[in-house]
């Protein structure tokens, strides 16, 4: 039932973005220095609070451009209604809606949605991770095989902690590289598209449907604080393992 609704959301938000993103009928605002929101970001999280509280009044909700609504509640909707916005913003069609839902504190359901390729992540709790109704499972390569995807705030903020990860896997793995949209880029780890990810500096609302079907897709994902920056890390529990070992160093 919550899966087949949060689909639902998905697709709604998406077509909305997807007009905006293919008639470029846009607004732009600087929320932080190289922070941005655009009024597709806030009709996005507008169409799925709505069919959230038609479908599920009781249930609470977290979105990124509204706020929090009865966070204390048994259900709780986890909304990033445009992951990627900078991408959005130059065209670069490498977004998507991220949509988790939590009973109790414990993520059961998560969704990624990337609208222009109609490529839907999704998960529920002990029933493995899918695209597009294809089960999908990490990678296993070696270090220096890695593809490996790496997310971190566009500021000076937290920049001791991305150096250190820069140093460290650059020279020693085949690729380091970062899409711009941590939903999307833990649902690649969870898939094999790359290796391992390593996120820094993000939000509940950037990695939690993410990270569920990554654990889903069974991978692994660690979250810790380094320098006081959150840094999560995803993908096949030795690759996981191995970045844990090395970042706990810096």
């Amino acid at each position: 039932m919550f899966l087949k609704d949060a689909e639902e959301m998905a697709r709604k938000a998406g077509e909305i973005i997807n007009k905006g993103y293919y008639t470029m009928e846009n607004e732009t605002e600087v929320k932080l220095p190289k922070d941005f929101v655009t009024k597709i970001d806030k009709e996005s999280e507008k169409i799925i609070r709505k069919m959230i509280k038609e479908k599920y009044p009781e249930h609470g909700i977290i979105g990124e451009e509204y706020g929090k609504e009865g966070e204390e509640k048994e259900y709780v909707w986890i909304i990033d209604p445009l992951d990627g916005t900078t991408n959005f913003i130059h065209r670069i069609p490498m977004f998507a809606v991220s949509i988790a839902l939590k009973k109790n504190r414990e993520t059961i359901l998560g969704i990624v949605y990337n609208p222009v390729t109609n490529e839907m992540f999704y998960a529920e709790k002990e029933k493995g991770a899918f695209l597009n109704g294809k089960k999908i499972k990490p990678s296993e390569e070696e270090l220096e095989n890695w593809f490996m995807g790496w997310c971190f705030p566009d500021s000076t903020r937290g920049q001791k902690v991305e150096n250190a990860v820069y140093s460290i896997f650059f020279p020693r793995t085949l690729r380091l590289t970062k899409l711009g949209t941590a939903a999307l880029e833990l649902c690649y780890s969870a898939c094999g598209r790359i290796d391992s990810y390593i996120g820094i500096g993000l939000k509940e609302w950037d990695y939690s449907a993410g990270e569920f079907i990554v654990r889903e897709a069974g991978g692994k994902v660690i979250k810790k604080t380094i320098h006081e920056r959150n840094v999560i890390i995803s993908g096949p529990k030795n690759n996981v393992e191995l970045i844990d070992k090395e970042v706990s160093t810096v």
